[in-house]
């Protein structure tokens, strides 16, 4: 037992171990703000599907077992929550959320108000654009 620990002892002495540092690191913030980016693309698009009269669904990649046993991946729709509603259908508001939390745009404001639908997607515009 103490022969085969000395024998790893000086296979691991005779390698050349450098200090690894890790090889791809993300920014933290721009990860936020491309899933943030994407989200508010994907609710302009539920919205212009609105104005058109149609549904949006969003695809997803999932995982199922067929009768075989076998593992497929299979593309299913998967349902968008809407960020903006009418406030008793005379103003538009839309809410930015992150994580399904609603963020908090200045101090005990959530909320943009647009006057029409087609103002709601200008102001969709104006927050993905900054």
């Amino acid at each position: 037992m103490a022969t085969r620990l000395a024998a790893k002892q000086s296979v691991l002495a005779s390698l050349v171990l450098p200090q690894s540092a890790k090889l791809n690191t993300v920014d933290k913030t721009a990860l936020r703000r491309s899933k943030l980016i994407s989200k508010l693309d994907e609710q302009k698009r539920v919205l212009e599907a609105q104005i058109k009269g149609e549904e949006y669904f969003a695809k997803k990649t999932v995982t199922k077992t067929d009768e075989d046993g076998n593992q497929i991946t299979v593309t299913v729709p998967k349902r968008v929550r809407k960020w903006f509603y009418t406030n008793d259908g005379a103003e538009w508001l839309f809410e930015v959320k992150y994580d399904n939390k609603v963020l908090e745009l200045a101090k005990g404001k959530t909320a943009i108000i647009a006057e029409t639908i087609d103002d709601l997607l200008a102001v969709m515009d104006t927050v993905g654009s900054s």
